[in-house]
């Protein structure tokens, strides 16, 4: 993870452009990016904060031993930017591993366990989940078999009484890997690392005044502010999405990614019952 974290900032390298503050928002057209890089953010080294064209958002900072991630969707009106973000969960990544065995499952690892630190959920389903249950960390690590059908797996924070989660979707579809050996199977590895934004209240905001970009966050009630310069454009589709996966530091995003064999994820707002 301090490997992405360099690389998070060192991806942003393309085509500045002062005069750009934010892409025009066209979700049906091919994404661009827009992103503000910034090497002095308090304790934090080093920050990134990316505007898609399809409406997407996110905001970044890697420090020495800390790592902070939050995404949600942004809208301008007039010279005002405001932002609607998603419950800031841990950083969490799923990776196909070969197993002795024939039946293909989901497991939930230590280092995902700790990251939450609390219950959290868990479930299968196409598309959305048809079910999700609390996760006990006192459970420890474990295998879950994969219901006949299922498409997807779900992880994210258990919050009592809420009815709308955020979501990590999983994929289960490793069709696109070389076939195991016989006596074996895949399972997917599930791995958490902390988000220094988790239990935290966050609210980002923007203003535009004479081309320039000025941030208003508050955590906790504490106000940092500052000016966004030199941004940084992508008019490339896939590079904009790689660098929105660097943004939510995503580990599938290092370019020696090819080495491992990540499951495709995404994030999705759902609303309904969790078992209990």
């Amino acid at each position: 993870m301090k490997k992405l974290a360099i690389g998070l900032i060192l991806l942003v390298s393309v085509n500045a452009n002062a005069q750009t503050v934010l892409p025009t928002y066209a979700p049906n057209q091919p994404l661009t990016a827009v992103a503000y890089n910034d090497e002095n953010t308090g304790a934090m080294t080093q920050k990134m904060t990316v505007f898609l064209s399809d409406g997407s958002y996110c905001t970044a900072m890697a420090g020495v031993g800390a790592l902070a991630f939050i995404q949600g969707k942004w809208h301008r009106q007039g010279d005002q930017v405001t932002t609607t973000l998603y419950s800031a969960s841990p950083i969490i990544t799923g990776e196909w591993r070969i197993t002795n065995g024939i039946t293909t499952g989901v497991l939930i690892d230590n280092w995902l366990i700790e990251s939450f630190n609390e219950p959290f959920l868990v479930g299968f389903g196409n598309k959305t989940p048809t079910k999700l249950d609390i996760y006990d960390p006192k459970k420890g690590t474990s295998t879950l078999p994969i219901p006949k059908g299922a498409t997807h797996f779900f992880v994210g924070a258990y919050k009592q009484g809420a009815t709308k989660h955020t979501l990590i979707r999983f994929s289960l579809n490793y069709n696109q890997l070389p076939p195991p050996e016989e006596g074996t199977t895949y399972n997917l590895e599930v791995i958490g690392y902390p988000n220094e934004f988790k239990n935290q209240d966050v609210n980002i905001q923007y203003n535009i005044q004479n081309g320039q970009l000025f941030e208003v966050m508050l955590v906790d009630d504490i106000d940092y502010t500052q000016t966004l310069s030199n941004p940084l454009v992508l008019s490339d589709k896939d590079k904009a999405q790689s660098l929105y996966r660097a943004c939510t530091l995503d580990p599938a995003s290092e370019s020696d990614n090819q080495k491992y064999a990540f499951a495709q994820k995404d994030m999705i707002e759902w609303q309904g019952k969790v078992a209990p």
